[in-house]
């Protein structure tokens, strides 16, 4: 992302710190300069769901800059495979059938 190899692993395992989310999952979407860090996470409680700035907030603590949020959606739970892993390809498609609003369509 902007040039830095990006593993979100550690994103992930910062973000599930975060005491308002139940799980999550951090995707690299796009390539070279478009490419973008989305968080998809289920939240503890969906009344208080955090935003996605108090998630930034919460990574910029413990991340470098490079490895940020971009985007965040919000999701009832996360797909899974037949054997039970996060469904990353299900992630990547919802994305693009559901852009953010600042992301246009490809």
């Amino acid at each position: 992302v902007n040039g830095v190899p990006v593993l979100s692993v550690p994103d992930i395992a910062v973000l599930l710190r975060h005491p308002g989310l139940r799980e999550a999952c951090v995707l690299v979407l796009g390539a070279g300069l478009t490419a973008r860090l989305i968080a998809f996470v289920v939240a503890a409680d969906p009344a208080r769901a955090p935003t996605l700035l108090q998630l930034k907030q919460h990574c910029r603590e413990h991340l470098p800059r490079s490895m940020i949020l971009d985007g965040l959606r919000r999701l009832d739970a996360l797909p899974r495979t037949g054997n039970g892993k996060v469904d990353r390809r299900a992630l990547a498609d919802h994305h693009a059938d559901h852009p953010t609003p600042r992301e246009p369509r490809p």
